[in-house]
Formats: C-alpha cells, structure tokens, sequence
C-alpha cells in the first residue's frame, strides 16, 4: 500500500498526466508498476490519447519515415498496439481520443479494421494521411489538382472513396459511437458527408485541407435524425464548397448541422473565395463568444465589410484573435477596419480579450512600427473597448534583419505601443520572433 495518503498520490498522477507532449508517460508507467490500486489511474491517463502510426511503420527492415515528434501527440506502432491489446483489451477501453494515420500499408490484412473494432468509447476521432518521404507523386486526381486546398504534389490527400470498404465501414462505425463529440478531418477528399447525419452527439468539427461531399437527400429521405448542434468550428481553408455544404437545408427546411449555438468559430482566409465561405459559416451565430481569423494582408477590406454586415451575429464576442500571414505596407492597419466597422456594435461592448500577430518583412519595418504606433491608439480608447482586459501582440520578423533594427523591435512596447504597456488595468503582452540570418 502506498505509505502516502492517496489523494497526494493521485495529485502527483495527476501532474504527470498533463505534462506537454506526452512526457509524464514515463513516469506514469513506473508508478503504475508500484501498486495495483494505482494500475487503472495510470492507464486512464496513459492511454487516454493514441496516435496510431501506419503500417510501414512496423516492418522491421524499414526505419519510420518521421520521427515520433513529428506526430501531434505522441504515437504507436500498429503492431504493437496490437499485440497490447491482445494481452490486454481492457486498455482500449481508456482510449479517449484517437488519431489515425491512413497509409496503403494499412490495408493489407483484416488487422487494422479488427484493431478499428476494438475502441468502443472515442470521444474524439482525427483521420489524415500519414505522407512517407519516398510516397511523393501525383494528387489522387485531377480533381485534387485543381483545387488549391488539397492537392500538393508532395503532400498527397487521402481519397476516402480509394479506402478498402470494411476500413471505411470501421471509420463510419468509430463516427457514430454515442460518445464522439469531436471530428476533425485534415487532408481527406471525397468525405460522404450524409455520414455524419446520425452523429447527434458531435459538438465540434474541424475541416483542415479537405473536402467533403454535398449531402443528397430528397422529400423521400428518412428525416428522423436531429439536426447535428455544433459548437466548435474550425475551416482551413476548406475546399470552395465546404461553407456551402455545412449551411445546406433538408428538404423539410431545417438545417443539416444547426449553426445557432455555435460559440466558437476558427477560419483561415486563405484563397480569393474565402471571405464568402466566411460570410456563409457567419450567418445567424447568436451565441458566438470566441473568433480566431488568419488571412492575408490582401483579404483585409473584404473581410471588414464581411464583419460589418454580420455585426449582429457577434452581439456576445468575447474573444477576437487576429492573425495576418504576410504584413504588406498600409495593410496592418487596414485588418483595423474589423474593428472600426463594428464600433457601434454591441460586440465590442461584451471584447475582453483580444489577439493580434502578423508577420512582417524587413522591407515594410517603418511602415509595420508606424501602424502598431495607430494600433497602441485605437485599442486604448475606453469608450470602445469598455470591457477590454487583455491584449496580445505577436509580430514575426521575415526576411534578415539586422541586430539594430532587431533591438528596435525587441523594445517596441517602450517606443510605439507605450498606451497599452503602461495600462495597469490591461494585461499587456508583446512578443516577436525572426526566422533569417543576421545581416550585417
């Protein structure tokens, strides 16, 4: 028996357990080996997250193509999975969170599809391609090609139509689990999206590179499913119609995935088309608290006006995250019409925290600090920030710099954001970052 009282014993678990990056495992493994009481609460974190590698993965002739960190979480060897489930299939049970990296590799043999089979309570489920650094070739189509989302010659999507039909009836089975609350795709095509009518339960979704398919239903289609209430939404970028397919309607009139309590929405802006899937996915969210934009310096008018005409869908905004992939002169300030356009809305009555990064290259340095200088301004005025508690600014330096014009910027908050430095009432962060050689 444990000569510590238990709950100072499940409290050291627990610090474990959360460590970044999977690095308590380790010690969650040992301390799981030292009492049989403490065996199923180490397991419950050990196992609450696995990322299955691919099948080429196992073969002991072939190193793995990437190293373990360069998963999201860290992950294990189908085989191996395997073979602990086999001793053990109870650990599938502690599986909360699943990611699945599809590879060829994976189809051969009923192994994967009876492994699929084993997790029974997935909370939340992440399909994507695993990309091997000798699998470079062609986009699956011509239709991946020619759509800027998707198709990358060294980064191929995964085609769920080329999947086996058992692995794709092993995925569907793992959607429609009663506890999957969380669906994110990333690179997948050809996505049957009528799968996902049944999957009640889902409150988030994320749609990263991929495509899905229009839902084709008709007067004569069962309707006996709810419409699905998302809560979480994230697009990036998204394919041309993914906004469009996501707002469609039943033939009865109500909606497919019912938009109205979402409150939380995170979209990329990427490509000419995608300040009108903005506008689509905006429509009518009454319960919207937290909005994370990234787009280019060019889309930054549109999506002002875009903001302005959907003024009413953000009455309940707490939270505005801004991020601008490349600063080009007089463009910093422009991604400022957002705000200036809603300032007689009551969202920027309710903003308590706000978030801005931007990129910015050597060439734009003086124009970049003049614009923070405005931005220091227009965010410290109290009349249209009432609620404001905290301000985040991140600026990536591009291109080379030299240690001066580095120093400038290291001390920026002292010299053009002085307003929103010196605030006591403010939580104030400002941070940056270069990624070039110094130039001497």
């Amino acid at each position: 028996m444990p000569t510590l009282p238990f709950d100072i014993i499940y409290l050291i678990v627990e610090f474990y357990a959360f460590l970044p990056n999977g690095r308590g495992r380790k010690a969650l493994s040992a301390l799981s080996r030292t009492c049989r009481s403490l065996l199923p609460i180490c397991r419950q974190h050990i196992f609450s997250t696995v990322s299955l590698r691919p099948r080429i993965c196992d073969w002991s002739h072939y190193k793995p193509s990437r190293p373990d960190n360069d998963y999201e979480v860290p992950s294990i060897a189908l085989q191996k999975m395997e073979d602990l489930l086999e001793s053990n299939a109870g650990i599938a049970d502690y599986v909360r969170t699943l990611y699945y990296h599809s590879h060829e590799s994976n189809h051969e043999g009923p192994g994967v599809v009876q492994l699929l089979s084993k997790f029974n309570h997935i909370q939340k489920l992440v399909i994507m391609p695993f990309v091997d650094i000798m699998d470079y070739g062609d986009p699956d189509s011509e239709e991946d090609a020619d759509d800027p989302y998707v198709g990358d010659e060294s980064d191929p999507p995964l085609n769920w139509k080329k999947l086996p039909l058992t692995l794709q009836e092993a995925l569907e089975r793992l959607i429609h689990l009663p506890t999957l609350v969380a669906l994110k795709f990333t690179k997948i095509t050809g996505f049957p999206t009528y799968i996902l009518l049944s999957c009640t339960s889902l409150r988030t979704l994320d749609i990263s590179h991929s495509r899905i398919l229009p839902i084709s239903l008709t007067a004569h289609s069962p309707m006996d499913f709810t419409p699905i209430k998302l809560r979480d939404v994230a697009l990036y970028p998204g394919a041309k119609s993914n906004a469009q397919i996501l707002r469609s309607r039943r033939p009865d009139g109500l909606p497919v995935f019912d938009f109205s309590g979402i409150q939380r929405l995170n979209i990329t802006l990427d490509k000419g088309n995608d300040v009108q899937q903005f506008r689509e996915l905006m429509g009518g969210l009454q319960q919207l608290e937290t909005l994370r934009i990234t787009c280019g310096a060019w889309h930054a008018e549109a999506l002002s006006l875009a903001l302005a005409e959907e003024a009413s869908s953000l009455e309940r905004l707490r939270s505005l995250s801004l991020a601008t992939l490349t600063y080009q002169e007089t463009h910093l300030f422009q991604r400022l019409f957002p705000f200036q356009a809603l300032k007689h809305s009551p969202s920027l009555k309710l903003l308590e925290n706000i978030d801005l990064s931007l990129e910015v290259h050597s060439y734009y340095e003086q124009a970049a600090a003049h614009d923070l200088e405005q931005l220091d301004q227009f965010l410290s005025t109290p009349a249209m920030f009432p609620a404001l508690k905290s301000v985040t600014v991140n600026v990536g330096l591009l291109d080379s710099w030299s240690l001066e014009e580095k120093e400038k910027w290291e001390t920026l908050p002292r010299t053009h954001l002085i307003r929103l430095s010196n605030d006591g009432a403010l939580d104030f962060s400002y941070s940056f970052w270069y990624d070039a050689d110094v130039r001497l």
